[in-house]
């Protein structure tokens, strides 16, 4: 076999079986303590959790952003949606809360996006930093949480149009109309979901306000035309078992689509296959206990690749903060008293690494289910190229064709993933956690064959540089 190198887009190295480096991420979380720190503003970490607090909770008034700590599990205050010296204020409104009150996005240690029933329809910027709040754009989807393109750029179901948001400028464009058919099958409601690593668009569009299956679709919407293609109707037996009623949707780090029932009689998660729109039913221990609650109100993917999920009773309240493990389907509880939860992620490191492959070797293992024609193990060198420490570096799969698995993944089997795209892996770097500058590990994926032919397989490299700590 043969060694190429050439640089890809995201600045990695293609090399042997074209391994290489290039996507974005996520890392582990430990529970909460019990009790909460005073308010203070320490900088965000990977894996550290970002929740909003329940609106209607007592003396709480317009609810408060708050940092769960990755390592010690500690709660820190961030910006109190109460204090006017902060920004623009929430005003509780007289009632019953609603179910989906809050969606937020940590889009990295510096910024956190919110949107929330008591700011209206505005999108608001908060600096975790201070807890300063700015509002970036109107007509934000608080049934969504806040996408954005990898230009930077704002999406916006600003029915019955896809919207997209300069956020320096607040400059609208009309990104597809979904009443439009010249641009493909329409729908009278719509909400963003994901944007894809290809920069498609994932929206799901439904008809009337019911909140049964059969009247939603998913559809992809390419970000240059606006023109969408159906990608799975709810509808239709044929793409596989469908929720009965519509619960949140997340896009996972393996490129699927998860979506949760909110039926409270059947509450189950679905995996929707992102190139046919087939649809499956997992099964997991999480949706048979007390802990699930009656209703998945929102969801989030965490470092781990697991479940963020807020769920709720029958009633609006209490919302609770639960993770469900994407290994093994269990679900262990969180934080009580969350209306949306999201983790902050670990950057992509792969300009700051070097990944030299040394050699491989395939060898035959008796009764395996992800090696039936055996394993082959890629040895390689993993350098840190730069003057600046790396902390808890780690690979993510983003290709693994031909149906293969990565079996010296941290996990296996999992739930989701099954040891393919999204599977990571976590190299020995020392009990310090450190890639030092200058410093090689030797490394070693072990890929489990389903046959001897060729395939790809992409892997990118993620970790906190020094100076962000």
């Amino acid at each position: 076999m043969t060694t190429s190198l050439r640089r890809s887009r995201n600045q990695g190295l293609l090399r042997h079986l074209r391994l290489c480096l290039g996507v974005a991420v996520l890392l582990p979380v430990a529970l909460p303590a019990s009790a909460q720190q005073p308010p203070g503003h320490g900088p965000l970490r990977p894996g550290d959790i970002i929740v909003v607090t329940h609106v209607y909770d007592q003396d709480l008034d317009g609810g408060t952003l708050v940092k769960i700590d990755a390592a010690t599990g500690a709660e820190t205050t961030l910006s109190d949606f109460s204090d006017p010296s902060q920004g623009p204020v929430a005003i509780p409104s007289s009632g019953p809360p609603p179910h989906f009150a809050a969606r937020l996005l940590v889009e990295d240690a510096t910024s956190v996006l919110v949107s929330h029933s008591l700011f209206g329809t505005a999108l608001l910027q908060v600096d975790p930093a201070t807890g300063v709040r700015t509002i970036i754009a109107e007509g934000a989807d608080r049934v969504a949480p806040p996408v954005i393109e990898h230009s930077g750029d704002l999406l916006i179901g600003s029915e019955p149009a896809l919207v997209r948001v300069d956020r320096y400028t607040g400059a609208r464009t009309i990104v597809s109309d979904f009443q439009d058919p010249a641009q493909g099958p329409v729908a009278e409601h719509l909400r963003v979901v994901a944007v894809e690593e290809s920069g498609q668009i994932i929206a799901l569009g439904y008809d009337g306000t019911s909140v049964l299956s059969t009247f939603y679709k998913l559809f992809r919407v390419d970000p240059s035309d606006g023109t969408r293609t159906l990608l799975s109707d709810f509808a239709d037996p044929a793409q596989g078992p469908a929720p009965r009623f519509m619960g949140p949707l997340v896009l996972d780090l393996s490129g699927y689509i998860l979506l949760f029932d909110w039926d409270t009689a059947r509450r189950g998660l679905f995996r929707i296959d992102p190139v046919t729109g087939a649809r499956a039913r997992l099964s997991a221990p999480c949706f048979e206990g007390p802990t699930f609650g009656a209703v998945a109100l929102s969801a989030s993917i965490d470092e781990r690749g697991d479940l963020l999920v807020v769920v709720g009773a029958d009633q609006p309240f209490p919302h609770s903060l639960i993770r469900m493990d994407a290994a093994t389907g269990q679900c262990v509880s969180v934080r009580a008293s969350t209306e949306t939860a999201s983790a902050v992620p670990t950057p992509l490191v792969n300009g700051m690494v070097s990944l030299s492959v040394r050699g491989t070797a395939v060898a035959t293992k008796a009764d395996d289910p992800y090696a039936p024609t055996g394993v082959l193990t890629i040895s390689a060198t993993f350098t840190n190229e730069t003057s600046t420490a790396l902390r808890n570096p780690f690979f993510r799969v983003a290709e693994l064709s031909g149906g293969n698995t990565l079996i010296s993944g941290d996990r296996l089997p999992d739930l989701i993933r099954e040891g393919g795209k999204g599977t990571r892996q976590t190299p020995d770097v020392g009990n310090d956690g450190v890639l030092s500058p200058g410093e090689s590990v030797d490394v070693e994926f072990g890929i489990g064959l389903q046959t001897r032919h060729p395939f790809t397989f992409f892997v990118n490299v993620f970790g906190e540089p020094a100076a962000a700590q």
